[in-house]
C-alpha cells in the first residue's frame, strides 16, 4: 500500500494491487481514460487495461505517472510530450500502457521514480535506466541509457 503526490494530483496503490487517483487530470496523468479533474479517488485504468495485474508501486511526476506490477512490468501514462513515458514517441496516454521489457535490458523492473519530465527505473539485476529529454533546445528524447547503480 502506498500513496504518492504529483503535480496537483494524488495516486494510491492498495494492498490488493489496485491503483486509484484524484486531482488534476488535464494531461491524462490520472489514468482514467480522459483529461478530466477528479475530486474523489477513482480507479485507474479499466478492466481490460490492467486485467490480472497487481501493482506494487506507483510514482507520479508533474504530468505523468508510472507504476510497477508484482511480475516486474512497467506501466506509464499521462503527458508524453517530452518522451518521458518511454513508449518511443511523444504522445499522451490517458490510461496505463505497458512498456516492453526490452526497454531496460529485458530484466524485470523493480522500482520506478518519476520527476518533472523524466522517469528512472531500477531493474532486478541492478541496472538503472532513464527516460528523459536531453537538456537542449530541441528536447530530444533519450531512451535506453543504462548504468550500474
Amino acid at each position: 500500500m502506498a500513496v504518492a503526490c504529483g503535480g496537483g494530483f494524488t495516486t494510491i496503490v492498495t494492498e490488493e494491487g489496485g491503483a486509484w487517483a484524484c486531482g488534476n487530470g488535464e494531461d491524462g496523468q490520472l489514468g482514467l481514460g480522459d483529461n478530466a479533474h477528479q475530486l474523489l479517488l477513482s480507479h485507474v485504468g479499466d478492466r481490460e487495461v490492467l486485467a490480472g495485474e497487481t501493482l506494487v508501486m506507483i510514482s507520479p511526476g508533474s504530468m505523468h505517472t508510472a507504476s510497477v506490477s508484482n511480475n516486474g512490468v512497467l506501466w506509464s501514462w499521462g503527458d508524453g510530450r517530452y518522451g518521458q513515458l518511454g513508449h518511443g514517441d511523444r504522445e499522451p496516454r490517458q490510461q496505463p500502457e505497458r512498456l516492453g521489457r526490452d526497454l531496460f535490458g529485458a530484466s524485470p523492473d523493480m522500482m520506478v521514480a518519476c520527476g518533472g519530465v523524466h522517469m528512472l527505473v531500477l531493474t532486478a539485476v541492478g541496472l538503472c535506466g532513464a527516460v528523459a529529454p536531453e537538456p537542449t533546445a530541441d528536447w530530444v528524447m533519450v531512451t535506453r541509457q543504462m548504468s550500474w547503480c
